[in-house]
């Protein structure tokens, strides 16, 4: 890419309003600004495959569990619960 152009910026419908409220200073910490960002992010989802959580974790996840969280928000359209039975040895 030569050094006089710069890459277009294409922002997704929503983003004007957190774009504005760091314009107007409207945080009162970084961590009520992460939190509207958290919330903006999600408000963007389209579908039920992406797991929102995954960077949030502490463990790396199998594919396995991956495809199974992904099936059940698919199936149920985002309003199922994956339980794990107690003593199972997980």
């Amino acid at each position: 890419m030569p050094n006089n152009t710069r890459p277009s910026v294409h922002l997704q419908p929503g983003a004007e309003a957190v774009l504005s409220a760091v314009a107007e200073h409207q945080f009162h910490s970084l961590q009520a600004y992460r939190l509207q960002l958290a919330a903006a992010r999600m408000l963007l989802i389209g579908g039920f495959d992406e797991l929102v959580c995954l960077e949030n974790l502490h463990f790396d996840p199998f594919p396995y569990q991956i495809k199974a969280a992904q099936a059940a928000l698919r199936r149920f359209r985002g309003r199922g619960m994956l339980c794990d039975e107690v003593g199972l040895g997980k």
